[in-house]
């Protein structure tokens, strides 16, 4: 509990958990020499001693009064007992229609820039670009581009200093509002932009004939081989997601995850997807990492499937996945389940918090800067939101 000597307050701003019942509360203290504590009843007529082995009701507040020993100073303070109304993990979805120029687009990604959420969408042989208020969801409008961006764009998108970057065809692009693009590089040896950290750019590429993960230190202007402990055979080549977060075990580290699915045609027999990892850390004023394949093999309990259209996010203090129809399993359905990692990608379980909110055949996840969830759906024409109780709380 707090203390506002100031104002005479009492109250605890990391309220208790929810089912508390307020109206038998045990309650310890301390006062300073001795100092004796008198508690009002709930009508504020009658004072009596504050015994801390009778319950009290703090329903509403109580004032308590605290009394020297001689009796001739005293100090009356209101106290407050905040107690959560709703469960940590209560979490519900609420729809909305989506226009139908939004459902008529092939895949779409999502993005949020500036309280802005952007949608890139593949239609027909180019990518286009709307967008909403990041409180709405509902609302689409459509941005005029300076540049037609290619089929492919849309996939090969990143957030990097507060501008976008795509990769079309063979040519870096960036733009601080996605309507006016300019050239940054050309990069024939760069295939696929993943993302970004809070200082490199992230690419899929080849040096020498190999492939590998290539990482930019200077806005895309040239690209070097990040380091990777695992094989690059192991690398995804389908339905990727990239993320970077912060991560808590280290001083300004930050928690790369790279997930995906290998070649359908190449490694038609993978059941299960991939998922890498790199720790970013600052040592000496450099910083240092390398990538580690999580290598899900027939005997891990709870690996992340092979699906079609694979979404993998973070949201809270997890990770969330959600796909289409599944490869060589029968482990996983299509979108029947949202699976849930507390571990930083090493398990992925199904869970009772989130759900898939109706029988789509499209849809992928994001989570935009207010905490919401989104379930973006094509084929149901709908956007469902939703946002986890104990993400809302100030305390």
């Amino acid at each position: 509990f707090r203390i506002d000597q100031a104002n005479g307050l009492i109250s605890n701003p990391d309220s208790l958990p929810y089912g508390i019942k307020p109206t038998k509360l045990l309650c310890s203290y301390s006062t300073l020499n001795n100092g004796v504590v008198y508690i009002e009843d709930a009508l504020g007529t009658i004072q009596n001693l504050f015994y801390t082995t009778d319950s009290t009701d703090f329903t509403t507040p109580r004032n308590l009064t605290v009394k020297s020993t001689s009796g001739n100073v005293s100090r009356i303070y209101k106290v407050t007992v905040n107690i959560h109304q709703q469960k940590a993990n209560d979490f519900s979805w609420t729809a909305a229609t989506m226009p139908d120029e939004i459902a008529a687009l092939n895949h779409v990604k999502l993005m949020e820039l500036n309280n802005t959420v952007y949608l890139f969408g593949q239609s027909g042989t180019k990518t286009v670009v709307y967008t909403s208020p990041v409180s709405d969801g509902n609302t689409w409008n459509a941005v005029s581009t300076n540049l037609t961006l290619g089929a492919d764009a849309y996939k090969n998108m990143a957030l990097y200093g507060g501008k976008f970057y795509v990769l079309d065809g063979n040519t870096l692009l960036s733009s601080a509002d996605a309507a006016t693009w300019n050239a940054v590089n050309t990069v024939s040896h760069v295939s696929r932009l993943l993302g970004a950290s809070s200082t490199q750019l992230y690419a899929l590429g080849q040096v020498n004939g190999n492939d590998t993960i290539l990482i930019s230190e200077d806005a895309g202007m040239s690209w070097t081989p990040d380091s990777m402990i695992d094989a690059a055979s192991s690398l995804p080549a389908e339905d990727i997601s990239f993320s970077c977060i912060s991560y808590p075990y280290g001083s300004n580290a930050e928690y790369l995850m790279l997930s995906g699915n290998r070649s359908s045609a190449a490694y038609g027999s993978d059941s299960t997807a991939v998922v890498w990892h790199k720790i970013l850390t600052t040592e000496n004023g450099k910083q240092t990492g390398a990538w580690i394949n999580h290598e899900f093999t027939y005997v891990s309990h709870y690996p992340l499937y092979h699906q079609a259209d694979l979404c993998v996010i973070p949201y809270g203090d997890s990770y969330l996945a959600v796909g289409g129809t599944p490869q060589n399993t029968s482990a996983a359905g299509a979108y029947k389940s949202i699976y849930l990692s507390r571990d930083y990608g090493l398990t992925w379980k199904d869970n009772t918090t989130y759900s898939v909110p109706a029988s789509v055949s499209a849809a992928i996840l994001f989570a935009d800067s207010t905490n919401r969830l989104w379930f973006f759906s094509r084929s149901a024409k709908k956007v469902w939101r939703g946002r986890l109780a104990k993400l809302t709380w100030t305390n």
